[in-house]
C-alpha cells in the first residue's frame, strides 16, 4: 500500500497526510480491490480530489469507504455474503464498523494473512504464526494450542501459547 502510495505521488504530485496510510489499512487490511477502490475514490472519482496540490487526507478515506457502502459496489455485496461465514465475520465485522478491539481471533485471522503475505513474497509454501496470550487468568494448558493447517486452506500452522 505504501508503494501504490508513494507511485500516485511521483506519477501526480499529489502527496498524502501521513495519518492515511494507516486509515487505509485499517479500513482494508491490504485487500488489494478495496484498497484500490478506497483510493480510487479518494484520488480520482470526486472533482475536489483531482486538484492535485489538494493533500489527500485520512478523512478523505473514510468519505470513500462510506460512499463505496452506500453505492453497495457488487464486490462490497459479495463481501456482506461473506459475512455470514464467523471466520470472516470474526476479521471484517470489527472494522466495518470501526470497532477498535477485534479481539483475538481477529487477531489470529490477520496473523495468518500477514504470514500468506510474507510466504509470497519470500517463495515460501508453508508458514508458521504463534499466538502469544498475555492474559494473567489463563493457565498455560488453556493457552496452548496447535491449529495445523487445513485441507484446501491456507498453508499456515497456528501455535498458541
Amino acid at each position: 500500500m505504501r508503494a501504490l502510495l508513494a507511485w500516485h505521488t511521483a506519477e501526480t504530485g499529489q502527496a498524502f497526510t501521513a495519518d492515511v496510510l494507516a486509515a487505509v489499512w485499517t479500513r482494508t487490511v491490504g485487500q488489494p480491490w478495496l484498497v484500490n477502490a478506497l483510493c480510487r475514490d479518494a484520488c480520482f472519482d470526486r472533482e475536489e480530489s483531482r486538484d492535485r496540490s489538494r493533500l489527500i487526507t485520512a478523512d478523505d478515506v473514510l468519505d470513500a469507504k462510506e460512499r463505496l457502502i452506500l453505492a453497495r459496489v457488487t464486490r462490497l455485496d459479495a463481501l456482506a455474503d461473506k459475512l455470514r461465514e464467523e471466520r470472516v465475520r470474526r476479521v471484517v465485522a470489527p472494522m466495518l464498523t470501526g470497532a477498535a478491539d477485534r479481539g483475538s481471533y481477529a487477531d489470529r485471522d490477520e496473523g495468518v494473512e500477514q504470514t500468506l503475505g510474507y510466504m509470497d513474497r519470500r517463495g515460501a509454501e508453508a508458514g508458521h504464526l504463534i499466538v502469544f496470550d498475555p492474559a494473567p487468568d489463563r493457565t498455560w494448558e488453556d493457552k496452548l494450542f496447535h491449529h495445523p493447517p487445513a485441507p484446501g486452506g491456507a498453508p499456515v500452522t497456528v501455535w498458541g501459547m
